[in-house]
C-alpha cells in the first residue's frame, strides 16, 4: 500500500469535502496550496474519486428531494404514454413543483456544459496565474456581499421569496455556474448568490444550487472514469479513502452553508474570501 499516497488522499479528501460546498472556491484553495504550499495537485483519478466523494454528500444529505424528483420523473413518463398517475391535490402541486425543478436543472446544466466545451482551454491557462485566483476569489467575495445585502433588503421591505427559479432564472444560475470553472469563483457561492439576487428563498437557493451540480459532478466523473481504471491497484486505498472523507466533510459543510444561509450569516464567508483573496492578489504582486 502506497501510504503517502494514502495521506494525501486523505487531506485532500477533507479540503474537497470543505471548499466543494462551502462557497469558498475549492479549485482557488488548491492552486494556492500548490504554489504555497507546495501541495501538488491531485492527478485526475484521485480528482475523480474525490467529486465522486462530494457527490455522495449531496445525495445523502438532499436524499428526500432526490427521491422525489425520480418519483415525478417516473410518473411523468408514465403520462407520457398515457398511464393516469392518479395523485392526490396536494401529491399534484408536489408533482408541479418537482417538474419545475427538473426543467430548472435541465436548462440550468446547458449553458455550464456550453461553457465547459468552448472555454475549458482558456480556464485551465487560469490555474497557472495565481494573481487571477485572487481576483476571482473577491469576485466570489462581491457576490456572496451583494446577495446577502439582497436577500436582507428583500425581507426588510417584506416581498416574498420564490421557492422554484424562472426557466431564464435557471439559466442565469447556469452561467453561473459554468463561469465557476475558474479557479476562485465558487460554484456554490455563485449559484446561490445568483439565485438569492433574483429573489430565490435562501435554503431553497441552496437547493437548487446542489441539486443543479449534480450533473456537472457526475459528467466530468464519467467522462474520467477511464483513469481511475488504469491507477494501478495499491492506489485504491488513497481513492477509496479520499472519496469517503469528502463525503463525510462534504455533507457536514453543507450543513454549515445552509445553517448559515438560514441565519444569514454569508457575509462572514464574503469577508474570508475577501482577505483571502486581497493577501494572494499582493503577495503574487510581491513575489513576482
Amino acid at each position: 500500500m502506497d501510504w503517502e499516497f494514502l495521506w494525501k488522499s486523505v487531506l485532500l479528501g477533507v479540503l474537497q469535502g470543505l471548499t466543494e460546498f462551502l462557497p469558498i472556491s475549492s479549485s482557488g484553495h488548491l492552486a494556492i496550496a500548490g504554489r504555497y504550499l507546495g501541495v501538488s495537485a491531485p492527478g485526475v483519478s484521485l480528482e475523480v474519486a474525490l467529486h465522486l466523494g462530494t457527490l455522495v454528500a449531496v445525495f445523502l444529505y438532499f436524499r428526500r428531494d432526490i427521491a422525489s424528483l425520480v418519483r415525478s420523473f417516473f410518473i411523468w413518463c408514465g403520462s407520457v404514454v398515457g398511464r393516469d398517475h392518479g395523485l392526490s391535490g396536494y401529491d399534484q402541486a408536489a408533482w408541479q413543483r418537482d417538474m419545475l425543478i427538473i426543467s430548472g436543472i435541465i436548462l440550468g446544466s446547458v449553458p455550464t456544459g456550453l461553457i465547459g466545451i468552448f472555454g475549458k482551454e482558456w480556464f485551465k491557462g487560469l490555474f497557472e496565474r495565481i494573481d487571477a485566483v485572487g481576483i476571482f476569489l473577491l469576485v466570489t467575495a462581491a457576490l456572496l456581499a451583494a446577495a446577502e445585502w439582497s436577500s436582507r433588503k428583500r425581507s426588510s421591505s417584506g416581498k416574498k421569496s420564490r421557492l422554484i427559479p424562472s426557466w431564464w432564472e435557471s439559466i442565469v444560475i447556469g452561467v453561473l455556474q459554468g463561469a465557476a470553472i475558474a479557479p476562485g469563483i465558487s460554484r456554490s457561492g455563485a449559484t446561490v448568490s445568483a439565485g438569492l439576487m433574483l429573489g430565490i428563498e435562501p435554503v431553497s437557493a441552496a437547493r437548487f444550487s446542489f441539486l443543479l451540480g449534480i450533473p456537472a459532478i457526475l459528467g466530468a466523473a464519467v467522462l474520467s472514469a477511464p483513469d481511475i481504471e488504469r491507477a494501478p491497484f495499491e492506489m485504491w486505498a488513497g481513492f477509496i479513502s479520499g472519496a469517503a472523507v469528502a463525503a463525510v466533510v462534504g455533507y457536514a459543510a453543507i450543513a454549515v452553508f445552509i445553517g448559515a444561509l438560514r441565519r444569514g450569516k454569508v457575509i462572514w464567508f464574503a469577508l474570508y474570501c475577501f482577505l483571502l483573496g486581497s493577501t494572494v492578489v499582493v503577495f503574487s504582486k510581491i513575489v513576482a
